[in-house]
């Protein structure tokens, strides 16, 4: 049996089965680009890409000399940044007319938990400049990879995420000092959906708050509420339970009034049915010798309970 060729079998062991996706690309994220000009002692730009943690980012610098500008990661967005770790890059032309002017490139900041670095002066050839940057960041361990990747600063921070902000801090008197920053792009390895931090991120988790709230209109299953009183017998009778016996009872002893037609009490004419007839009472109960008489007094012992009671006699 001829046998395939082993290229072939390699390319099949490469390719997912029938079926079945490939999740290896999931959680990656390429952000970007970014193409933007920071004047001079201007606040911090920062990169609306959320909070990274594992990511590649390059970028290309056009600065004047003199000039000094550069990055700060894994800091607390739209804050001060000094909680994170800052790299930046300083043109300084020559004190002196024979003197060349130089570069040189510092890594420092309180989120660094490892020693500052500052590089040695590389020679500038002045005027105008750009350099490409990559950094790569790993959690706690990051590197800083310049001129070509002949340079590379590593480092340690204390934090394991944060946010990306540009800043130029230059201050040149009577010339131009802004700086360029082209074709930022960043390749993030992160699982789950892209979150804002800083006072972005609290607006938009407000915001959501707000919208979770229950309406006030909405029905609360299994409140306690307090039916209106109507005015038929049977509510008129349940009021006086307690005085007059059982609701029962009290349904017996007034189904042959007159006062009482179709399950509703009628309201005597010429005045209050409380002082001028006793037999359209709301509130009046029957005693149990009466029961067969709509009109019949209450006993002695019966307006005594009703004193204690705090009813009062009829």
């Amino acid at each position: 049996q001829a046998q395939s060729p082993f290229w072939l079998k390699a390319s099949l062991a490469r390719m997912p089965l029938y079926g079945e996706k490939d999740h290896t690309l999931d959680d990656v994220d390429v952000l970007g680009p970014w193409n933007f000009t920071l004047q001079g002692d201007t606040p911090l730009y920062w990169i609306r890409s959320g909070t990274l943690d594992r990511y590649h980012m390059r970028f290309h610098m056009h600065t004047k000399c003199p000039s000094t500008c550069g990055i700060v990661i894994h800091a607390e967005a739209d804050l001060a940044g000094t909680d994170g770790v800052s790299f930046w890059t300083e043109r300084r032309p020559g004190k002196e007319k024979d003197e060349k002017d130089t570069r040189r490139y510092i890594l420092a900041g309180s989120g660094l938990d490892s020693r500052s670095i500052i590089t040695r002066p590389f020679p500038d050839e002045g005027g105008d400049f750009s350099e490409e940057v990559e950094v790569l960041v790993q959690g706690y361990t990051g590197a800083v990879f310049l001129q070509g990747r002949k340079i590379t600063l590593k480092f340690k921070m204390k934090q394991s995420r944060g946010s990306v902000a540009f800043y130029n801090s230059s201050s040149v008197k009577g010339g131009s000092d802004d700086v360029h920053f082209s074709d930022v792009r960043i390749t993030a390895l992160r699982r789950g959906p892209m979150e804002i931090g800083g006072t972005l991120g609290k607006r938009e988790k407000a915001i959501l708050a707000l919208d979770e709230r229950p309406d006030v209109d909405e029905a609360v299953e299994n409140q306690n509420t307090l039916e209106p009183r109507t005015e038929g017998v049977s509510s008129a009778v349940a009021l006086d339970v307690p005085v007059g016996g059982t609701a029962g009872a009290a349904v017996g002893s007034n189904a042959g009034s007159p006062q009482v037609a179709s399950g509703t009490l009628q309201k005597p004419q010429g005045g209050d049915s409380h002082f001028e007839s006793r037999t359209s009472c709301s509130t009046f109960a029957p005693s149990s010798a009466g029961r067969g008489t709509s009109g019949t007094f209450p006993s002695t012992s019966e307006a005594a309970v009703r004193a204690r009671g705090g009813f009062g006699s009829p």
